[in-house]
């Protein structure tokens, strides 16, 4: 799952995502870095998929609910570097904030971009 993988990616120690495209099919590691061609938004959605109708109830777009699962990784990621004097790390998460939330609706109600973040910004200058 490519969330999986983005979850993995930014995960404060190491974490392996071990994929099995079937059952017949061997299952390897794959690296870190494959989520920069795997963007989570730009997936396929099962919601999507089925026109948000699922057993006659009109289900809401995962998409909606990813985007603050996401936000909250890099939000969290962006903190952790942050105080542990990781600068660059911080700088990096921020900048490319929008690469990895592409496919997504925007914030509902205007929220605050992650570079704008009150926890964030004293550590900007720096």
């Amino acid at each position: 799952c490519r969330v999986e993988m983005f979850c993995a990616h930014f995960a404060r120690s190491r974490v392996r995502v071990l994929t099995c495209l079937g059952p017949e099919a061997p299952a390897v590691f794959d690296y870190s870095l494959d989520v920069v061609n795997n963007i989570p938004g730009l997936g396929e959605f099962s919601c999507c998929r089925c026109g948000h109708v699922v057993g006659g109830r009109t289900i809401p777009c995962d998409r909606e609910r990813l985007r603050k699962v996401m936000e909250c990784v890099l939000k969290n990621g962006a903190e952790a570097a942050a105080a542990s004097g990781d600068v660059d790390r911080m700088r990096y998460l921020l900048c490319r904030a929008e690469l990895w939330l592409q496919g997504l609706p925007p914030a509902p109600g205007g929220a605050v971009p992650l570079s704008q973040q009150p926890s964030l910004k004293a550590f900007q200058a720096a």
